[in-house]
């Protein structure tokens, strides 16, 4: 009984002496908003590793303090009161082994102190940034072409040859124009020739008219200029009849009137030149020239008339 009681108390002493024999290891870990590794798992490892040591966490007296930045960490520093500091490089390491892998370098560290305390190691150096590399010279400036001429064209002058076709009759008349523009005023003078052959002779048709325009709508599109242009004509139309050995020709004068609606394509060819091509189509109160009782030529009525010819607006 005395036996039994007395070793009792030596394995009650020794668990006691056991127990008193523990340290707590307290941690300190970086204080983020958004953890940079896993707390949780990086606390089990290490009370794993510091068995029956008990290890906790956030407390102001820290054994072991884990020093490194909130967000793209390449390294981590690992302190350990009284003892050491290590560097640990964790670029290369997965981020789901970095608690264990923290954990198992702390408790080496905490295992080294209580054996033997080394000298505490100063920090590393922070890195210093490279030195900002030389700006590469400017290049040239680039070379800018000269935007074409915009501006607005007032007045013109125009020079084009002609034709105009009378539809009662078919009787075609030829010839050419001189012409400008101010702003959207146009005006031309013109001269036009035809005949109509009949088998008691020939018919000589002249025209002399001038015209006065209005343009009503434009479209530019780059080099290219579409046009409408309403007008009215006034002139006089000549036909004069050269008879053959059986009849008598005879030779008439009457006025000449017209209104046609003209549309109008043009395109620069240069600085101050355009290609202009002009279509129109209209009525004309003109004359009526018989043979015998006959029309030989009717320049009267509806007609459709083409011009092309050049624009110089200086």
């Amino acid at each position: 009984m005395r036996h039994g009681l007395a070793a009792w108390l030596a394995v009650t002493l020794w668990g006691t002496a056991g127990m008193a024999q523990t340290n707590d290891v307290r941690v300190r870990l970086p204080a983020c908003a958004t953890a940079p590794f896993d707390y949780d798992e990086f606390t089990e490892v290490l009370r794993v590793e510091l068995a029956p040591d008990p290890v906790l966490v956030g407390t102001e007296e820290a054994t072991v303090e884990v020093d490194m930045p909130c967000q793209g960490a390449s390294h981590v520093l690992i302190r350990v009161r009284g003892a050491a500091v290590r560097r640990m490089d964790i670029g290369d390491l997965p981020a789901g082994a970095r608690p264990r892998g923290i954990a198992v370098v702390a408790a080496e560290l905490v295992r080294s102190a209580r054996s033997s305390p080394a000298p505490p190691v100063p920090p590393p150096k922070p890195e210093e940034p490279p030195p900002p590399s030389p700006l590469p010279p400017a290049p040239p400036p680039a070379k800018v072409d000269a935007p074409p001429r915009t501006r607005a064209v007032t007045w013109d002058l125009r020079a084009a040859a002609e034709g105009r076709v009378f539809l009662a009759k078919p009787t075609a008349l030829f010839g050419a124009s001189l012409g400008g523009r101010f702003h959207r005023v146009r005006g031309a003078l013109g001269l036009l020739r035809g005949a109509a052959d009949d088998r008691l002779g020939r018919t000589d048709l002249t025209l002399v008219y001038g015209s006065l325009g209005f343009e009503v709508w434009r479209l530019s599109a780059g080099r290219f200029e579409f046009v409408a242009v309403p007008r009215a004509g006034a002139g006089v139309i000549a036909a004069d009849a050269t008879a053959n050995a059986r009849s008598t020709g005879q030779s008439s004068r009457e006025p000449y009137l017209d209104g046609a609606l003209g549309l109008e394509a043009r395109v620069r060819i240069g600085d101050v030149a355009w290609a202009t091509f002009d279509a129109d189509a209209g009525y004309a109160r003109g004359l009526v020239a018989t043979a015998d009782q006959r029309v030989v030529a009717r320049p009267d009525g509806f007609f459709v008339g083409l011009r092309a010819g050049i624009a110089i607006a200086p």
